[in-house]
């Protein structure tokens, strides 16, 4: 889903930064052109280098970065700043604040990287999409409340969408549903 809205938000003309935790940029960036140009990167043995992967998503108006702190993420943001129209972040229970917090204290360490996140978006005035995960005992249509691990994601976000398949969706051949709270 990040994926598809960093890419139309490209080809719209907004200059997307992807922060992904999870993954690497050369990888990330494969699967990204792999839907841009509609080949399949993953197929055969592939001859982009990392230079060319980079160059063809900065003609599509995106930069993806593999990083693990919000310290990083600012780094990154002042030197690209007029470049950046829309920043995306995948995931936030991955990244770490520049707080020290203690370890096995999820709520407090995501509380500190979304306030921190929420002081990005205010001091350079740039839209950011993070994502969070559900609790994955979550059987149905999930609520606020069930955001796993998510500190004070529910008070500091603007808007949250929700989207989810239940077990019988995917059975039945459901679509995924969307919920805007």
């Amino acid at each position: 889903m990040l994926q598809n809205i960093a890419i139309s938000a490209g080809q719209q003309g907004f200059r997307t930064f992807f922060a992904t935790v999870e993954m690497s940029a050369n990888l990330l960036g494969l699967r990204f052109l792999s839907q841009i140009n509609k080949t399949n990167y993953f197929s055969e043995p592939c001859s982009l280098t990392p230079s060319q992967i980079e160059t063809q998503l900065t003609e599509n108006n995106t930069h993806i970065h593999q990083l693990s702190t919000v310290g990083e993420l600012e780094s990154k943001i002042k030197t690209m700043y007029n470049d950046i129209d829309l920043i995306i972040v995948d995931f936030i229970q991955l990244l770490m604040p520049r707080t020290r917090i203690r370890s096995g204290e999820d709520y407090q360490r995501v509380t500190a990287v979304v306030q921190e996140l929420v002081a990005l978006k205010n001091k350079y005035n740039l839209p950011i999409i993070a994502a969070s995960q559900y609790n994955r005992q979550v059987q149905g249509q999930p609520s606020l409340s069930e955001l796993r691990s998510t500190g004070q994601l529910e008070i500091s976000a603007d808007l949250v969408f929700s989207l989810w398949k239940s077990k019988d969706d995917t059975e039945t051949g459901e679509r995924t549903r969307v919920r805007v709270d």
